[in-house]
């Protein structure tokens, strides 16, 4: 697509797209609407996995935590994601090369936490500036079953990092966002 080839941002560049994974592609007996992969690491015990979630999927889960475990005072957040990612409009998107990079390959990449932070700050600038540019109208791909990624040209309201889309979230507890990027397995 001629617009994706033209991008010009620090880290949206060239070939680059933000793309999603819709929560409705997830388990079809997902217990959480907008949470991926959601798995409670022992019975009884307040410890939980997730794949990506959105903002009121993330809401719903940590009531679902603190309704369930109401002596719980601190949450840690760990995002282990390997690639770049913004939320916009409360959807996470990750940075993915539209022709040579799969979503593992770019997950493979051995990079810090506090450098991955930095691009996804650069990533936030890139797609509000470039929205700025349309009139907010940005172009993100989504994933179809049937017919693979497929581009969406959305208007854009907000855009986070997903640092400041999880603690903005959780001003009534005692939260912390962890950044451990682990490379993709096999």
């Amino acid at each position: 697509q001629k617009e994706i080839r033209a991008r010009s941002g620090a880290v949206l560049g060239a070939g680059m797209i933000l793309r999603s994974y819709p929560t409705e592609l997830a388990a079809p007996d997902a217990t959480i609407p907008g949470v991926i992969a959601l798995r409670q690491m022992t019975p009884h015990s307040p410890i939980f996995t997730v794949g990506r979630s959105t903002d009121s999927g993330f809401d719903d889960l940590l009531y679902n935590i603190r309704s369930s475990f109401p002596n719980v005072k601190d949450i840690h957040w760990v995002n282990v994601r390997a690639e770049p990612s913004v939320y916009i409009n409360q959807t996470p998107y990750i940075l993915m090369d539209e022709g040579t990079f799969s979503e593992e390959e770019l997950a493979s990449l051995h990079i810090s936490s506090a450098r991955i932070e930095e691009l996804e700050t650069k990533l936030k600038q890139d797609v509000i500036a470039e929205a700025g540019a349309k009139r907010g109208q940005f172009v993100v791909h989504t994933m179809d079953p049937t017919e693979g990624t497929v581009p969406q040209r959305i208007m854009v309201k907000r855009v986070q990092t997903p640092r400041a889309a999880k603690e903005s979230q959780t001003s009534d507890v005692n939260f912390e966002y962890h950044r451990v990027p682990l490379p993709a397995t096999d």
